[in-house]
């Protein structure tokens, strides 16, 4: 039981860290940054294709 427990708090923590781009995204997003899609799928495919 006792093993169990240890895995899955385990599982619970990532052992890597974010690179910089990643935090600094993060951050941007929770500071309201960010772009927001409305639409379908189709149509997102087709604007990423577009970049």
């Amino acid at each position: 039981m006792y093993y169990i427990i240890a895995y899955l708090q385990g599982a619970a923590i990532p052992e890597e860290m974010p690179n910089a781009e990643t935090m600094e995204a993060m951050q941007e997003l929770e500071s309201g940054g960010g772009t927001v899609f409305t639409g379908s799928t189709a149509d997102l495919f087709a604007e990423l294709m577009e970049e």
